[in-house]
């Protein structure tokens, strides 16, 4: 491993310095293995910025694609009668069913069922569902070209 210059080393601890604050903003005591399972530290450390307020969760990880991004591709949509509470930006959040859930994220509601906008309700954020044909990107070589593995890919564009 190379060593980092004095501009790199001065440019991590500005970030972690940042995502301390970041936590402590949000009451969140910080250990060593929270940096060490940090999204949001490795974002800082890529020169990513912080948002206005923290991005919906995909698997229980920070979601920032579904901000920044005009189109993303998820796993699952599903609808639930569960009535939840989610926590986000340090408060609680109730949402009432049918919840409809995303990526195993149950703190989304039709906004318009028939036009298939669902809104997370924590941020207020929209998005319009919808499917069309994807192509995986993972196809090794030995299976051919990606255009030969279609699939119906469901799709979340931001509003």
């Amino acid at each position: 491993m190379n060593n980092l210059t004095d501009e790199q080393v001065e440019f991590a601890v500005q970030m972690v310095c940042q995502w301390m604050r970041v936590c402590e903003d949000h009451n969140r005591n910080t250990r060593s293995p929270d940096a060490d399972h940090s999204a949001l530290l490795r974002r800082l450390l890529k020169g990513k910025p912080l948002l206005e307020k923290p991005p919906p969760r995909r698997f229980s990880y920070p979601a920032w694609e579904m901000v920044e991004e005009a189109e993303v591709e998820i796993s699952e949509l599903k609808e639930s009668d569960i009535h939840t509470s989610v926590y986000h930006d340090g408060k609680e959040v109730t949402v009432d069913g049918p919840v409809v859930v995303i990526d195993q994220c149950a703190a989304y509601v039709w906004d318009d069922k028939e036009q298939k906008i669902v809104r997370h309700v924590p941020t207020g954020m929209r998005w319009q569902y919808f499917e069309k044909t994807a192509y995986p990107i993972w196809v090794a070589k030995e299976l051919g070209k990606v255009e030969d593995h279609p699939y119906m890919g469901k799709f979340l564009r931001r509003l």
